[in-house]
């Protein structure tokens, strides 16, 4: 039996929360009047809480630097086993990835087209390769908002009969899939 002083009773030891750091080995107050206590107080404790939470982060962080440089690579087989044993679940992450991140990886995807087909110079700087990802990004927020799909298409075709564009901005523009299928591999003038 212990004695709860906030509502001045004897109960049984299933009715206090256990912690290890009294000495009794559970809490000074039972359930019940723990409960009262923080939903009287739940607003000024959350208040509390989300003003201590950056340092208490950037602590917590920087001990978990610390313990994975120590010893990287048990948290590298740690992850592997934990990737192998739930490949659902690794799936899922990156399938939600994928779909909240569009833009990026169309502009990934058409980068790569690009470099294979040789389209796109090596003069072009980071603002030019920002450009063209924002372009495909662009595309993507417009299909999500207006519920019609659009694509960034090359206004001189990658690959044509006569003569080739480049992948860069300036050969961009945001068009909807309909338009963009009926203009095909033809050359389109400004």
């Amino acid at each position: 039996m212990l004695y709860c002083p906030k509502c001045s009773q004897e109960k049984l030891e299933t009715e206090f929360h256990k912690n290890k750091r009294t000495k009794s080995g559970y809490q000074s107050l039972c359930k019940e009047c723990r409960l009262a206590f923080y939903q009287l107080n739940q607003e000024r404790l959350r208040a509390e809480q989300a003003a201590a939470y950056p340092s208490r982060k950037a602590k917590y962080n920087a001990a978990a630097r610390a313990r994975y440089k120590a010893n990287p690579d048990k948290y590298l087989t740690r992850a592997t086993a934990y990737t192998k044993s739930h490949p659902e679940g690794r799936k899922a992450i990156c399938r939600t990835y994928r779909e909240n991140n569009k833009g990026y990886y169309a502009s990934k995807c058409a980068a790569r087209r690009a470099r294979r087909l040789k389209a796109t110079p090596p003069w072009l700087t980071a603002e030019h390769h920002a450009e063209m990802k924002l372009m495909y990004e662009t595309a993507a927020f417009l299909t999500d908002l207006l519920g019609v799909q659009h694509h960034v298409d090359h206004k001189h075709p990658l690959q044509a009969v006569n003569a080739c564009g480049l992948h860069v901005p300036w050969n961009l523009q945001i068009l909807t899939a309909t338009e963009n299928i009926s203009k095909g591999n033809r050359w389109q003038d400004d």
